[in-house]
């Protein structure tokens, strides 16, 4: 039976795609396309990475995304078995016939010894113990100072489960180019975050920051209480070329401190049929957003709410 990367390698030379022609279409380096052929994922960079290559490289060449991606994670898991097999093979070999059938050791030391080697280890766990309990009674930076009767952030918000949809609210992996993105992202805050401001952006699989909105010029911008919280950000027309790229996410609070940020967040695929955006070039972009914060609508017209993301800084706020 083929593995995962033989049929993902069958597949494209049955169509005499080379694996150049896949990377300067994709934007992947052609090294994790070659990993992938010769299903050696630790070359890869992981994480949500692997499956939005997978997803890339599978719709280039022409053949089922999901059969893939499906495929690639069975073999990763196949691997991982094979891995832990060969660890614990590797641990009875070393250590299986250092015992004798009644379970004692054959080079075991005497009583005494191994009753003084038991307190020194014991000895040595109290003192890790006590160091840790110290580092963390004494490590914790002072926090920012705020306002008399201002309320004091001490939890971030939960993770954020991020999805691409279009018009008809149906989630999706891939957009055209020159089409619309619209990135929605559910998440709970835990403490009172009064008119914090929201970052939402884009990069390369090689971290090339590409364009990003902010809603710092919003007027009033909305409180932010504990529970859950919606919010969306829409550029009406994305001139992206053919490629994978990633949804990058910072929330700031009112003293502009960072209560939350990630990148790479959710991987999603641009792909196009016409010339002028199949080669274009990657570029830093300045693009008129929208956005949905709770269900209330605002709009780039409304106010300056698209920002350059040339330098990675958005507001004064390093993302």
């Amino acid at each position: 039976m083929s593995s995962f990367g033989e049929d993902l390698k069958r597949e494209r030379e049955l169509r005499k795609i080379s694996l150049r022609e896949i990377a300067e279409a994709t934007k992947i380096n052609a090294r994790y396309l070659d990993a992938l052929e010769n299903n050696d994922f630790k070359r890869l960079p992981g994480g949500v990475f692997n499956k939005g290559f997978v997803r890339a490289f599978a719709q280039h060449i022409g053949v089922d995304e999901e059969v893939m991606v499906n495929a690639y994670l069975l073999e990763q898991q196949a691997q991982n078995n094979r891995d832990a097999t060969s660890e614990g093979e590797a641990l009875r070999g070393n250590y299986g016939d250092r015992f004798t059938g009644t379970g004692e050791s054959r080079n075991a030391p005497p009583a005494g010894d191994r009753k003084r080697l038991l307190l020194a280890v014991v000895a040595v766990l109290a003192v890790i113990v006590a160091l840790a309990v110290g580092w963390l009674l004494f490590s914790k930076e002072d926090p920012v100072p705020v306002k008399t009767g201002e309320t004091e952030l001490t939890a971030p918000p939960t993770e954020p489960d991020i999805s691409i949809v279009d018009e008809n609210d149906i989630e999706v992996e891939a957009i055209e180019s020159g089409g619309m993105l619209r990135v929605r992202i559910r998440f709970e805050v835990r403490d009172y975050l009064k008119s914090p401001e929201i970052v939402v952006g884009t990069h390369t699989t090689d971290f090339l920051y590409l364009c990003a909105g902010s809603t710092a010029a919003i007027p009033e911008r909305p409180d932010y209480p504990p529970g859950i919280h919606e919010i969306e950000y829409i550029v009406p027309n994305l001139p992206f070329a053919n490629g994978t790229y990633c949804i990058r996410f910072a929330v700031f609070d009112r003293h502009r401190r960072k209560v939350f940020g990630g990148e790479t967040l959710k991987v999603f695929n641009v792909t196009s049929t016409g010339a002028e955006f199949y080669e274009a070039p990657l570029r830093n972009l300045d693009l008129r957003t929208e956005w949905k914060l709770d269900g209330k609508r605002y709009r780039s017209n409304d106010a300056n709410l698209s920002k350059s993301a040339a330098t990675g800084q958005l507001a004064g706020l390093e993302f």
